[in-house]
């Protein structure tokens, strides 16, 4: 895939190599244009004529096939764009000069061939087949007449009425030879393109006469021979009904508005190559003209006529089209179908998004627009002039055979592996310069992102609120601020909470007199002053020490938890004896058990609650569990009888004797 930029906008080539010089070997040559096909980025099957090329492509109304005709056998095929391959493929007997499709998918196409040949197919096959008066030169279908209008050699332009099948009369003009026909979409007004310079326009409810002409050749002042007829080779209408784009053979292009006799803009491709296509190109708010002729295509701006960028072709370009991305706007993929075996294929990302089908192209190429864009003639070889090689200490290959310097004009072309071999050896730091030059493009592209934030929406206060001032005021709503869930939200509380406060070191009882001396301690004493600390010590940059002492009416050993039972005791006392009393009998009434007692002449009774721990029940022991617990019995001594068995065990077994022991009682 080649990258190319013309006028700050790049465009990619998805279907050509790399480009070869004439001076290598056939062998040499056959072997790079392999590797050179490897490279190309293939955005459908089977896109390519291996004996011919393509003459001419078109796209059915709802986006989603495209027909591409071809010589060498003549043929037509069906592209589906979901499936990324070819429908099919069709035999005609003549070569295909344009295409026209009836309905908008690919189920009813018409075929203008050589030899005066139309073709009309179906999805099963070939339809009919009919023969005009003259040869073609262009075809159109207006669906809302259901007719097929014939631009041929001669002045007349020929009606086939579809719903008939039969022929209408035919449009005459003045001129010798109409060369295009195009309809309006949003009126029914008829353009016909004379070989005589003109246009022509009728109606299509009845087409039978001509409503007006315009003078395009005189209106549009070339510099060219006069001698030459300046013909009318392309017509297209924008989609306002106003506007008309007329392109002549002299490669001239105006836009005239059909209440105007005079063109509003001029546009001049400067190749002096008849215009063979155009197409307004609308994505967003952005549009653009796209006009092609045999050499390229170029898209440019139709208010000013400033060129946007620029595509040229190797070879000649008969016919291009333009997918599109959604229903209401054009992707950035152009077809165009050359003389050469395979369809050219170019992405444009800042003209439009790539389709969905092909949506893998976006990744592409933002990865090559992190690589340097190759702007040179050959992909392979470098062009240098003397001064560069000689930098490079390369002269020495000049003096024999070698394939790798060869004289160009006013410098060489140097094989591209040598020239980066001899670069870094003589520059060695050029790599990390240029590494430190695109991280440092990439911090001022990102510093030039700014965040713009929105504006919040105004939120309810439930504070303010006059229906919840009821529960604001209640006391199960209020925060304790001496909790520990307080002061993990509000960390910064916490100090103000502390049982220390800070005071002025001045102000503290260091235990020092004047003289640095320790008052009351002897100088046998370990030193109680904090290691660095010097009384008379000049003031210095460190920070000075902080001292502390304990607030008033703290416990300097005071954990949390008796800080928190402290706080709750000064709380239970500033409450009232009815308050007291209230949550007695609240704590009385949550016991879990009770116990009564009764007064001896049995009038009184007082009840009392204590909390009791619950025993785990016994479990009942089975049978065979207490089997299990029987001892066994003992063995005889070697006596006529054995021991007996244990109380709830099995007896034992006898000795040597006769007679075993007895089972022991359950």
């Amino acid at each position: 895939m080649k990258s190319v930029s013309y006028n700050a906008v790049t465009h990619y080539n998805l279907t050509e190599g790399a480009a070869l010089p004439d001076w290598l070997s056939q062998q040499k040559k056959n072997q790079l244009s392999k590797d050179g096909k490897r490279r190309r980025v293939e955005l459908l099957q089977d896109l390519e004529f291996k004996k011919g090329s393509p003459s001419c492509v078109e796209v059915t109304e709802d986006g989603v096939h495209m027909w591409i005709a071809g010589e060498y056998p003549a043929q037509v095929r069906c592209y589906d764009f979901e499936e990324v391959s070819m429908k099919f493929c069709r035999h005609v007997d003549n070569l295909v000069l344009g295409m026209a499709s009836v309905s908008d998918d690919y189920k009813k196409i018409v075929l203008l061939e050589q030899n005066r040949w139309v073709e009309f197919h179906n999805q099963g096959g070939r339809h009919a087949k009919i023969r005009i008066p003259k040869e073609g030169r262009h075809m159109l279908y207006d669906s809302t007449s259901a007719n097929l209008f014939f631009s041929t050699s001669s002045s007349s332009v020929y009606r086939f009425d579809c719903d008939d099948g039969s022929f209408k009369e035919p449009i005459v003009t003045d001129s010798p030879a109409n060369n295009c026909v195009a309809n309006c979409p949003t009126h029914p007004l008829l353009a016909i393109g004379g070989e005589n310079g003109s246009v022509y326009c009728a109606d299509t409810r009845d087409p039978t006469q001509i409503v007006a002409t315009l003078d395009v050749a005189g209106s549009i002042s070339t510099g060219y021979d006069s001698d030459v007829q300046n013909e009318v080779t392309s017509l297209v209408f924008d989609a306002d009904g106003f506007s008309l784009l007329a392109g002549t053979s002299e490669g001239v292009i105006g836009i005239f508005d059909l209440r105007k006799r005079s063109p509003i803009l001029t546009k001049d491709h400067n190749n002096s190559l008849p215009i063979k296509q155009m197409m307004f190109h609308s994505c967003f708010e952005a549009r653009h003209v796209i006009s092609a002729d045999s050499k390229g295509v170029k898209i440019w701006d139709p208010r000013d006529g400033t060129t946007f960028t620029a595509v040229d072709t190797s070879d000649e370009l008969h016919q291009f089209v333009v997918p599109k991305a959604s229903k209401d706007r054009h992707s950035g993929i152009l077809l165009a179908a050359c003389d050469q075996p395979y369809v050219n294929s170019f992405f444009i990302p800042q003209l439009g998004p790539a389709p969905g089908w092909c949506s893998y192209l976006e990744n592409i190429t933002e990865e090559l627009e992190e690589t340097e864009i190759h702007t040179g003639q050959y992909d392979d070889y470098k062009f240098v002039t003397k001064e560069e090689l000689e930098e490079l200490h390369l002269t020495h290959l000049l003096k024999g055979d070698s394939d790798q310097v060869r004289p160009y004009m006013h410098g060489f072309y140097i094989d591209l592996e040598t020239y980066r071999m001899s670069k870094s050896v003589m520059d060695p730091t050029e790599w990390r310069d240029y590494k430190k030059q695109k991280i440092l493009e990439k911090k001022e592209a990102a510093d030039r992102i700014t965040i713009v934030k929105k504006k919040r929406r105004d939120v309810l206060k439930p504070v303010e609120d006059d229906r919840f001032a009821d529960k604001m005021k209640s006391d199960k709503f209020a925060v304790d601020k001496q909790s520990e869930a307080f002061y993990k939200y509000n960390p910064h509380l916490k100090e103000e909470n502390s049982a220390f406060k800070q005071i002025d070191g001045n102000d503290a009882d260091d235990g020092y007199g004047s003289d640095g001396a320790s008052s009351g301690l002897s100088d046998t004493a370990p030193s109680m002053v904090p290691k660095g600390y010097k009384k008379d010590a000049p003031s210095t940059d460190k920070p000075a020490l902080a001292m502390y002492e304990l607030k008033e009416g703290r416990e300097i050993f005071e954990t949390r938890k008796e800080e928190h039972y402290g706080r709750k005791k000064e709380k239970h006392e500033k409450l009232t004896i009815g308050e007291r009393l209230k949550k007695q009998q609240e704590a009385a009434a949550t016991s879990s058990s009770s116990r009564v007692t009764t007064s001896e002449n049995g009038t009184s009774k007082q009840i009392s609650f204590t909390y009791r721990e619950e025993q785990p029940a016994k479990r009942k022991r089975s049978n065979s569990q207490m089997d299990d617990e029987g001892g066994k019995g003992g063995k005889g001594k070697g006596g006529k009888k054995g021991g007996k068995g244990g109380k709830g065990g099995k007896g034992g077994k006898g000795g040597k004797g006769k007679k075993g022991g007895k089972q022991g009682k359950y």
